[in-house]
């Protein structure tokens, strides 16, 4: 089945503002189970005395894709510094092909199957950093319970 997302928000300003860049985090992560069939970010900005403007154009905002450590994509946004704006819209349209899916259909390993458990000896080392909190956890919780 597919399925189409449309999310707008719109920014309205008393006032003439002048934006610095925004990072735009609306683009479905890649390694979802759902596929994003497609996918268009629209920002539109009302420049003071210049009218509306679409990404891309020569007063619009313009768009640069970025990967963040975690392999999102990212878009950041940059506005012309000589005008002021009075709204900025953004528009994300999306496609997804939508499948049913067990959420039971996994397994259970035999080590794992009464609580409290242990990992076997070289996962145990591998999932150690992930498990230990960090080192400055201990004195902030002490220093809030106080």
């Amino acid at each position: 089945m597919k399925v189409r997302i449309q999310h707008r928000t719109t920014y309205r300003y008393d006032d003439p503002a002048l934006l610095g860049p925004h990072v735009i985090r609306l683009r479905p992560a890649p390694h979802t189970r759902t596929p994003l069939l497609s996918y268009a970010l629209h920002v539109t900005s009302e420049l003071d005395g210049f009218g509306r403007h679409e990404t891309g154009t020569k007063h619009g905002p313009q768009v640069r894709w970025q990967y963040n450590p975690w392999g999102s994509r990212e878009a950041r946004i940059t506005f012309p510094a000589e005008r002021g704006i009075t709204e900025m819209d953004v528009l994300v349209d999306c496609v997804f092909d939508i499948h049913s899916i067990n959420p039971f259909d996994f397994f259970v390993d035999d080590d794992a199957r009464e609580l409290p458990f242990e990992y076997p000896g070289t996962l145990e080392k591998e999932l150690a950093p992930f498990r230990a909190p960090p080192s400055d956890a201990d004195k902030l919780v002490k220093e809030l319970v106080a």
